[in-house]
């Protein structure tokens, strides 16, 4: 079942959040770390591996305190290194790339990539064929976002050591290559799926009828349940630059087909694209946007704006998102009195409690410019929820609130309408369990809706569905 630190880009796109984690390498590091050393030891080390004793840090030739202090590395163990280091540095014939090599172990323990790389850019300046080093630089480079230069090392390792290192560091190796290339080329996500709704027509259920200036409605009397199929379909491709600065092309379409006529067809076809900064724990988008809606294959709007996006990592536990779009929506002359501007903010945190079990926090708004102020509106509100990963499913939970409050009374309904709003979104994702490559998932949501415009606007709905998803 995968972990947290393989969920690379939501917490589930479905419903809430957008972020990524690094993916985990082929080997972990100790594995990693026992391959390379053992490729690189030689008869010195041996030697004087074989003359180490209880003497004294002090009273250690230099060979046998560079040596010690190698373990030392390996082992993490900084406080014992900060110990006796001073009497290594201070003898004339220390070995100073050594001394690098130590410095930038630490940088990496303490996340200082950027010193880390300069450290290992030294090391390799004056000793340039350091497997060790030169793996060390990738990984750093990795962390950072330089995915080009770092492939470039991995590339290179690969031609240079064909035949020298062992079979297995050969294929982790290969590996990163292929991760790596990867990250430029076409990667995507395909989603069918199928629901049942227990209140398609968003009915109120009340037998209320609502009259004014000789006209009379009401939303509907009676619920009508039925199902829908839906699909949906994303591209997206990744231009590099120069370091951590990238250009992105998204596009991608969702549509809805009704089972009965009560409800439209739907379908929705959008393009992204704009500038993209990556680095170790910071992320920034923007982008212009375009996005065209059909209603039972007619036309029905299209919106024009732009987006920016951005993710920080605080720490391994807390990630935050902040979000804001712009769009410029217009409709055609039947539906015109729709036309106007749109923003959607959003500001987002997620806390790791252990790898298994992550929670997260939202608030969001929106602000809608219509024709008329009465239909005009501003909203707000805020939700919460998990995402528990188990041996047999991962379990997300995610409730919120939404208010929405319109600019001024309508005439027509004579009430200025507010808008209270509960849900429920809930879905159990089967990782294990693929159907011809597809990840199945099955999901819950449930909504309330409380209008002061009660007869017509507020309703209960409730919907139960499967979906398949396949990412390439």
């Amino acid at each position: 079942m995968l972990i947290f630190n393989k969920k690379t880009h939501f917490i589930y796109l479905s419903l809430l959040l957008l972020f990524s984690l690094p993916l985990p390498s082929v080997l972990s590091a100790q594995e990693l770390k026992r391959e390379v050393i053992g490729d690189l030891k030689d008869v010195s080390n041996k030697k004087y591996q074989l003359g180490i004793n209880n003497v004294k840090y002090s009273e250690k030739n230099i060979d046998e305190l560079g040596f010690i202090l190698y373990d030392l590395i390996q082992k993490k163990d900084f406080d014992e290194i900060n110990g006796i280091i001073d009497n290594y540095v201070n003898h004339k014939d220390h070995d100073k790339g050594l001394v690098k090599y130590i410095h930038s172990e630490k940088a990496m323990l303490n996340k200082q990539y950027d010193l880390a790389i300069s450290l290992y850019n030294e090391i390799l300046i004056h000793k340039p064929n350091m497997l060790l080093v030169e793996l060390k630089l990738a990984q750093a480079l990795i962390y950072v976002k330089h995915y080009e230069s770092a492939l470039s090392i991995y590339q290179s390792i690969k031609t240079r050591y064909k035949g020298r290192i062992s079979i297995r560091l050969t294929e982790f190796i290969k590996s990163k290559i292929i991760d790596l290339e990867n990250k430029n080329h076409w990667q995507g996500t395909i989603k069918l799926g199928s629901s049942y709704d227990f209140n398609l027509n968003e009915a109120s259920n009340n037998r209320e009828m609502y009259c004014f200036r000789s006209k009379c409605m009401n939303s509907s009397n009676q619920s009508i349940a039925g199902g829908k199929w839906h699909y949906y379909t994303s591209l997206s491709k990744r231009f590099p630059l120069v370091g951590n600065h990238s250009a992105v092309l998204s596009l991608g379409m969702v549509g809805v087909e009704p089972m009965k006529t009560v409800t439209v067809r739907k379908t929705n076809i959008y393009v992204t694209g704009g500038y993209q900064f990556d680095n170790a724990n910071t992320t920034f988008h923007i982008q212009p946007t375009l996005e065209a809606k059909w209603h039972d294959n007619l036309y029905y709007n299209l919106s024009l704006g732009g987006k920016i996006a951005t993710e920080y990592t605080l720490n391994h536990r807390v990630t935050l998102l902040g979000n804001i779009e712009y769009k410029n929506k217009t409709y055609p002359y039947k539906y015109s009195f729709n036309n106007g501007d749109k923003w959607v903010y959003s500001v987002t945190g997620t806390y790791l409690i252990n790898p298994r079990l992550m929670v997260f926090g939202s608030f969001y708004g929106a602000n809608r410019k219509k024709q008329y102020d009465s239909d005009s509106y501003v909203q707000y509100g805020a939700r919460a929820g998990f995402l528990k990963v188990t041996e047999l499913c991962d379990l997300l939970i995610a409730i919120g609130y939404k208010q929405t409050n319109f600019k001024r009374f309508d005439a027509f309904l004579n009430v200025k309408r507010k808008d209270h709003n509960g849900y429920l979104n809930s879905q159990l994702t089967f990782d294990k369990n693929k159907i011809l490559t597809f990840t199945p998932s099955i999901y819950f949501n449930s909504q309330v809706n409380k209008s002061t415009a009660d007869i017509i606007y507020s309703f209960k709905q409730s919907e139960v569905g499967v979906n398949f998803t396949k990412k390439f």
